[in-house]
């Protein structure tokens, strides 16, 4: 920025979830000048940014939420052409004796689990099926060290929850 003989730095530092807008002078800490930018063209794009883009940002996030949804809808509701011969899960739950929809779990989508079973077949290396067994799923009432102990019941399966 230049006004006469003087010339500043203009900067945006994000800081959690703004981005102020800030001159450094030399010697001196930098300046919020957010709030005075409010006409001309960086005014018009702090306004863009502040209005616009964050609802743009919220929309894609909501897009982003429920493509994942549907994604792992689908991949619930069955199996590749080859088996698994181990599965790992990728969410951490705070709480692991904590039921599956409480937000104390804190479970990604853990209010959209729904209730209902799930069959888990254990096949040998000849894919014969030597073993299978159901797993029910209430998650208002089952937390994840429930279903660890309803999977052990099963013959040839072994399950843990890591600790992280």
């Amino acid at each position: 920025m230049v006004n006469v003989s003087s010339a500043w730095d203009l900067v945006t530092v994000q800081s959690g979830t703004s981005a102020p807008v800030q001159w450094l002078n030399q010697n001196k800490p930098p300046v919020d000048i957010t709030d005075q930018l409010s006409t001309g063209k960086l005014g018009g794009l702090v306004e863009a940014r502040e209005t616009f883009l964050t609802n743009y940002r919220g929309q894609l996030d909501t897009l982003a939420t429920g493509l994942i949804k549907a994604v792992n809808s689908l991949h619930s509701n069955g199996i590749g052409l080859i088996p698994f011969t181990s599965q790992t899960g990728t969410n951490a739950v705070s709480y692991p004796s904590t039921s599956l929809a409480s937000s104390a779990a804190a479970l990604p989508f853990g209010s959209n689990i729904l209730n209902g079973s799930s069959q888990v077949f254990v096949y040998d290396s000849t894919r014969a099926l030597p073993d299978s067994g159901t797993v029910a799923i209430d998650s208002a009432s089952m937390s994840l060290a429930v279903v660890v102990t309803a999977l052990l019941a099963i013959p040839g399966i072994t399950a843990r929850i890591d600790s992280t």
